[in-house]
């Protein structure tokens, strides 16, 4: 706020209206400092200090400017608390200073709102005015604040506390001194509201105790919504002029914010509506619950039933919880609204309330993944049992329900026919504005139905136009949920069918819809969220680490292992290429697959090369061999992936060249693959090996099938494996790559990006030979060569061989050189 005076220039007038609290006289002496600093002669008035046989306003000005040096020539009159101006007398005065300032005079007034209307200033006269929002701390400013009282937040936590405060000054302070001696920073922020007594007490002395008796209850009745229209207080409250009211109430800065526009809504500061909503209940419990029933009734009326359902859950009526879920419960979860439909979801089970309707609405939540099978059958069963309850439109998402969890020809088939005939009959119901939007929504949830039919038929290209063709029809303004739970299938199944330009395309369009979503608020954004972490990841795009933690945490709120596994496993194959010493990140890797690697398939097909290769670099050869029968076991010893980590950990065998053999015959041959990137770092590692072998030729011909497919996918990341394995053959092509050369260039920015020249030491140390990393393991052993030859079976003089190789790539010239740095980077 120090640059506005900057800014102001020569303005003669500076006002700040705002809320008790908001710093203003605190920005006042900071500004009145500055300005005695740059030589101007700085007079202080604060009107909560003058009494009521006092002098004229006019004349405590001039009593200020007495008792002060004159400057250099400006002059400036600070007035604070200037809502105390009373006397007709006197605001004529401050009207005519802020009309026709005085030359040489910069006046500057503040107070909680203005006492008198402030006219325009004549041309050639400059105004700057502030308001409560201006004040308000910036997320950057209230991290400074923070930092300067010794409480450093995360993130995470900064966030919170601006939602709860708004930025406000004084409960920013009182939060601080609080956090201070607090052990449990996120219970206190999460449980920080108008209920904390320092909190209560400066709202009911600065704000409510000014306020008469009529308004403060309907301050209270109207502080049940959120935003706050003048026709919905006008329900609320039955007093007609509600809009006055809140016109008066925002003169005043009495923390209530309008945002104008063609229906104008006004805002209570969150602190004040807790405030607020805390005296109603105590006051009266039925007039509490009364507000919240009608304020439902209105916005049901109105086409908002999300809103309605917020105010439904406050009356304790299932009933009203149970009648809006079968309206409307589709809808809301379809446009994203899926935290507050478990909310009313766990409402009605707790009272008793659970119908078929909550039963489709449980399992559509856990669509399509159903990682929790166990309750996805169970709703399934109750809904089966009740569902001549249903209304068409659930009918329809039921039936689609089922088609998603069967597998087999006969069995999708049987499912499929039952879709048809809901379907069906849904359009022959009576129709209403309502019941069509509901049944719109159905048939495009059963195009979802029959996209997941098409893929575990095995028609992955059917599948994905058909899904995509759905998202389209879905809208990402009107049902975002259901929009990327489709765009996410479609790029599964373009993906299953080899489609890698498709699949690219759709993930391209999932992450303009995340980046316009943000924060992720349900189950299929999070799922969509991670979905583009893992693209952005493949192509060597930034991952946004606070993105990656916001899914962990949504997974942790909901107890879905489907977002905290994958979110974790992404944050920490991130901090492996291009780190020298990528051990922590290893244990961190290797605590998470061992225990989740038989239900997340492709998390382990994703990092199954780093965590075979890392395995070897600081477990062995003997545990490395573990961790491929793992692969094997859970994706498959057909698949490609598990061939690839297979031959990974043959390279520089004796078994090399059959290895080799098997690895092109899966590549070549079409087997089935998890994590399409694999195909890539497979066709690298032949083109290695043949480099190695002295078969250039061989290598150039890899390199191209590598380059062809990684461009076709965007996967940059293949290439920044084994410390840059695949990037350094390209590099010494560069010039000679024909129609990859552009992608190529891509390839090797981003190698320079992970791994910067500082590194290339350790990236050299992590290209080590397998059997250079076993004969390294042996020499703190203080073993003779001799000794080491007959463990590894091997001549003494290979030994040696070995020794200086690795002595090269290390940069040292001896064994003890060579253990040190080996433990400096973290290789044994």
């Amino acid at each position: 706020m120090g640059s506005v005076l900057d800014a102001a220039g020569q303005a003669e007038l500076i006002t700040v209206w705002a809320t008790a609290g908001a710093g203003k006289t605190t920005l006042l002496s900071s500004w009145a400092d500055d300005l005695r600093h740059r030589g101007e002669a700085v007079a202080w008035l604060n009107m909560s200090g003058t009494r009521s046989d006092d002098k004229s306003l006019e004349a405590l000005v001039e009593q200020a400017f007495a008792d002060v040096p004159d400057g250099a020539g400006q002059r400036a009159i600070f007035i604070d608390d200037a809502h105390l101006v009373s006397g007709h007398g006197d605001r004529l005065w401050l009207s005519q200073l802020a009309s026709d300032p005085a030359p040489g005079v910069r006046a500057i007034v503040a107070g909680r709102y203005q006492p008198v209307p402030m006219p325009q200033l004549p041309n050639g006269h400059r105004l700057i005015e502030l308001r409560s929002g201006d004040l308000a701390f910036t997320a950057s400013e209230a991290a400074s604040f923070f930092d300067q009282r010794g409480i450093r937040l995360s993130s995470g936590q900064l966030r919170k506390i601006l939602e709860r405060t708004d930025g406000w000054a004084v409960a920013l302070a009182m939060m601080a001194d609080r956090l201070e001696s607090t052990a449990d920073v996120d219970t206190f922020i999460d449980e920080f509201s108008a209920d904390h007594r320092s909190v209560a007490d400066y709202l009911v002395t600065e704000v409510m105790a000014r306020q008469p008796d009529a308004r403060k209850r309907f301050l209270m009745q109207t502080s049940v919504v959120d935003q706050l229209s003048v026709p919905l207080a006008v329900h609320l409250t039955g007093r007609s002029n509600a809009g006055e009211l809140l016109e008066e109430l925002e003169q005043e800065n009495t923390l209530v914010r309008k945002d104008d526009g063609p229906s104008p809504t006004f805002h209570y500061h969150a602190l004040l509506r807790s405030h607020l909503q805390a005296q109603l209940l105590r006051h009266d419990y039925a007039d509490a619950t009364e507000m919240h029933r009608s304020a439902a009734e209105w916005f049901t009326t109105h086409g908002r039933p999300d809103l309605a359902l917020e105010q439904a859950l406050c009356t304790d009526d299932p009933t009203a919880v149970s009648q809006i879920l079968e309206m409307s419960g589709t809808n809301l979860v379809f446009a994203g609204k899926t935290a507050l439909v478990r909310r009313a979801l766990r409402a009605a089970e707790q009272a008793g309330a659970s119908s078929a309707t909550t039963d489709v609405l449980e399992v559509m939540l856990a669509a399509p993944n159903f990682f929790d099978r166990l309750a996805a059958n169970h709703h399934l069963a109750l809904a089966n049992e009740r569902k001549s309850t249903l209304p068409p439109h659930l009918h329809t998402i039921y039936a689609a329900l089922v088609a998603m969890r069967v597998s087999g020809a006969k069995n999708i088939d049987v499912a499929l026919a039952q879709l048809d005939l809901a379907e069906s009959a849904m359009d022959f119901s009576p129709a209403d504005p309502l019941t069509d939007e509901a049944a719109l929504d159905a048939k495009i949830f059963a195009e979802a139905a029959r996209g997941c039919a098409e893929l575990e038929r095995g028609n992955g290209a059917n599948a994905s136009l058909l899904l995509q063709a759905a998202a389209q029809s879905a809208g990402m303004d009107q049902r975002p949920w259901l929009a990327l739970l489709l765009l996410d299938m479609a790029a599964k199944s373009a993906a299953s069918a080899g489609r890698w330009p498709e699949v690219s395309a759709v993930e391209s369009l999932m992450t303009s819809t995340v980046r316009q979503i943000g924060k992720p608020g349900d189950l299929v954004s999070a799922l969509a969220q991670v979905t583009v972490a893992a693209a952005n990841y493949a192509s060597c795009e930034e991952v946004s680490p606070a993105r990656l933690s916001e899914v962990v945490d949504a997974g942790e709120r909901t107890l879905d292992a489907g977002l905290i596994v994958p979110g974790r496993v992404l944050a920490t194959l991130m901090a492996v290429d291009g780190n020298p010493n990528p051990r922590s990140a290893f244990d961190n890797l290797d605590r998470i697959l061992q225990g989740a690697a038989q239900l997340h398939p492709r998390m382990l097909a994703t990092s199954a090369y780093r965590y075979v290769d890392l395995t070897f670099r600081f477990r062995g050869k003997q545990r490395a061999r573990e961790v491929v029968r793992l692969v094997g076991s859970v994706l498959g010893v057909d698949s490609t992936d598990y061939r690839l980590v297979t031959a990974l950990l043959q390279g520089g065998t004796s078994h090399e060249s059959t290895e080799s053999l098997e690895l092109e015959s899966a590549l070549e041959n079409g087997a089935r693959v998890w994590y399409p990137s694999n195909l890539v770092l497979g066709w690298l590692t032949l083109g290695h090996w043949a480099e190695a072998s002295g078969r250039s030729a061989v290598a150039d011909a890899r390199l191209h099938r590598a380059l062809e497919l990684a461009e076709q996918m965007q996967s940059r990341r293949p290439f920044m494996a084994s410390a840059g394995m695949g990037a350094r053959l390209i590099e010494q092509r560069l010039g000679r790559l024909g129609t990859h050369e552009v992608f190529a260039q891509t390839v090797t920015a981003a190698y320079a990006r992970i791994y910067p020249v500082c590194l290339s030491r350790a990236s050299d140390a992590a290209i080590l030979t397998r059997k250079e990393h076993e004969i390294l393991r042996e020499l703190p052993h203080h073993q003779s060569i001799s000794d080491i030859a007959g463990k590894q079976q091997l001549s003494a003089n290979t030994i040696k061989t070995h020794l200086r190789s690795i002595y090269q790539k290390f940069g040292v010239s001896g064994r003890s050189e060579a253990v040190n740095y080996a433990m400096q980077a973290g290789l044994i």
